[in-house]
């Protein structure tokens, strides 16, 4: 299934709506709505049939969603993380840590150049908490993607910031143990 979560249909335009496509049927089903329309915001799988939608633009402080496609339903979940327009973040489901990379703040002139290391504690308590953070220029991205390329090691590339990337900052790995990164170049 592939999952698509809120948008713009334009600038003035936000949406809320969910929609599932079945990659065997290619059929679309509509999914739970929001609780409020949300665009720049960026999703990881969590677990099997349930997604986290973490910070993006919206009308609330509300950090962080999980929709849940089984139940066919979305919650908000409590967080430590900020509230970022356009990060970068994924969620290793073996280690159960995520990261939230750059993206920009909520006065929309500053980008974030941070990493925050994040765990989901459980389906219990379902509360995002902060484990680690750190601070470089090279974070301070808007518009990047990030990838586990194993447990404790992602791809970091794109987006946009205050300075032009180059071949060797373009694309990094960074690895999460001991916050050092490399170029992919």
């Amino acid at each position: 299934t592939a999952v698509v979560v809120g948008g713009r249909r334009n600038p003035w335009q936000p949406l809320s709506d969910t929609w599932m496509f079945n990659l065997s049927s290619h059929e679309w089903t509509r999914g739970p709505d929001l609780p409020e329309a949300c665009y720049r915001h960026v999703t990881c799988l969590l677990k099997k049939n349930k997604l986290l939608i973490l910070s993006g633009k919206t009308q609330s402080s509300d950090a962080a969603l999980l929709l849940d496609i089984e139940q066919n339903r979305v919650e908000s979940i409590p967080s430590q993380l900020p509230v970022l327009i356009a990060p970068a973040a994924d969620y290793n489901t073996s280690t159960r840590k995520g990261v939230l990379i750059g993206g920009g703040c909520a006065n929309e002139s500053d980008i974030s150049d941070h990493i925050y290391i994040f765990t989901y504690d459980n389906d219990e308590d379902k509360n995002l908490k902060i484990v680690d953070a750190w601070q470089d220029p090279l974070f301070c991205r808007y518009g990047a993607q990030a990838r586990f390329i194993n447990d404790n090691q992602i791809v970091l590339a794109g987006g946009t910031g205050p300075f032009l990337f180059n071949a060797r900052n373009m694309i990094v790995v960074l690895d999460i143990r001991c916050l050092l990164y490399t170029s992919d170049a």
